[in-house]
């Protein structure tokens, strides 16, 4: 490895070379000292800024699920009543946290596949028209 700071350099045999080019071997341990590298650990990813991203569902239902291409399609999360507007058609949400980026997303409400017209929406790669959210730090 190289030391810039000194201009020292080791060679693959071990031995350290200074700058100039008729230079002995130096066995001095302060100066072997200087050559070696640190242990290295491997870069750590940033971790993932995360956004909360409120999902809410205005239209009734007994049960609603929130699923959508942030868990790729695998996994449903349910949705909780938000004490507004008791009683029938209240209304029910989640919050997720989610890294920036386009996300789309569907309902299923008492076992039936919705979206919501008053949200963004898109068509999906099978046709399927669906809610799409705008992810932004």
């Amino acid at each position: 490895g190289i030391n810039a700071e000194y201009g020292i350099l080791k060679a693959p045999n071990g031995v350290l070379m200074g700058n100039n080019s008729n230079s002995k071997p130096d066995k001095d341990p302060s100066r072997e000292a200087d050559v070696r590298q640190a242990p290295t650990t491997p870069a750590k990813e940033p971790e993932p800024v995360l956004v909360p991203t409120k999902f809410t569902w205005r239209y009734g239902g007994n049960e609603v699920l929130l699923t959508g291409s942030f868990s790729n399609w695998r996994e449903s999360v349910v949705l909780k009543p938000t004490g507004a507007r008791p009683g029938e058609g209240e209304d029910m949400s989640t919050t997720l946290s989610l890294a920036p980026g386009s996300y789309e997303y569907k309902f299923i409400v008492d076992n039936q596949w919705r979206y919501d017209g008053k949200q963004p929406v898109v068509k999906g790669r099978n046709g399927n028209i669906n809610n799409l959210s705008l992810i932004h730090i």
